[in-house]
């Protein structure tokens, strides 16, 4: 009624490993010199992959911080020198040019108050 193969699991492992083997096989070297090589070089390259990605991500890292720390130095440089300013052709002259030298739009809204949205870390912690 029931097969031998049915009864034993292991015999259908064999049969899965059998159906996987024969791919790789075809793919892999057969010469002890490819196999040498594969030795070698498949650690190799993990490695520098790994060595790459921690390198440029944590240096991606530092220079977005360092470059939003620097817009948000420039923003808060021109918040102080319109704290400074008592007239408001000084202000309009002071707005045009940090946003000619920064390449931002800044206006001033005197009765407003800026509202916080999410967290106060963009890139990290």
């Amino acid at each position: 009624m029931f097969s031998n193969r049915d009864a034993d699991p292991a015999l259908e492992r064999d049969d899965a490993w059998q159906k996987l083997d024969r791919p790789l096989r075809r793919i892999l070297p057969r010469s002890l010199m490819g196999r040498s090589m594969l030795i070698v070089l498949i650690p190799l390259l993990v490695t520098q992959a790994i060595a790459l990605g921690l390198f440029y991500g944590t240096y991606l890292n530092v220079v977005s911080r360092r470059l939003s720390d620097g817009v948000t130095g420039e923003i808060s440089l021109v918040i102080a020198m319109i704290e400074h300013t008592s007239s408001g052709a000084e202000r309009a002259l002071i707005l045009q040019d940090a946003s000619s030298r920064t390449q931002l739009g800044f206006s001033f809204h005197p009765a407003e108050t800026l509202s916080r949205h999410g967290t106060n870390h963009v890139l990290g912690p």
